[in-house]
């Protein structure tokens, strides 16, 4: 075995490393990608603590919504984020796009067009499928994190 820092492979690894770079002049192939050609890992993105931050009006004068997190994939992107609503009037809404929402405080109440209503509580988990018609009111507020397969500020 040899060891390359973090990198530790077998002769037969060696070999064929060796044999990429003289044809290609990197260690990786251009079908596959995996890696910068200085071996860099693709990091992480940490955007930091998000319930705290100020978001800014979405609709009417109750709907709060910020994007955080978007993904780089353009043919299928994810989009996360923090919705608030405050007591008022409530928010329907259609999805156009897939999402999961999670109920971090507060309390909404959920009515779907069949007209089944949830009252959703913090650790509460919500799909709502591609062309949801979905209505959210609150007595108080409610706050919820949500991942949806859509891009930046598409919502």
């Amino acid at each position: 075995m040899y060891n390359f820092g973090w990198l530790t492979v077998g002769l037969a690894k060696v070999a064929e490393f060796d044999a990429l770079f003289h044809k290609f002049g990197t260690w990786t192939t251009p079908e596959i990608p995996l890696y910068e050609e200085n071996f860099a890992m693709i990091k992480m993105n940490h955007v930091g603590k998000i319930t705290d931050t100020e978001l800014p009006l979405f609709a009417g004068d109750n709907a709060y919504l910020k994007d955080f997190a978007v993904s780089n994939d353009e043919q299928a992107p994810i989009t996360a984020g923090l919705f608030r609503l405050e007591a008022g009037e409530p928010i329907t809404y259609t999805y156009t796009y897939e999402e999961m929402k999670l109920i971090i405080d507060g309390e909404f109440q959920i009515t779907d067009e069949s007209g089944e209503t949830v009252t959703a509580r913090t650790g509460d988990l919500f799909y709502f499928p591609k062309g949801s018609v979905i209505t959210f009111t609150t007595d108080t507020f409610g706050l919820g994190y949500f991942c949806g397969q859509r891009g930046a500020d598409e919502a």
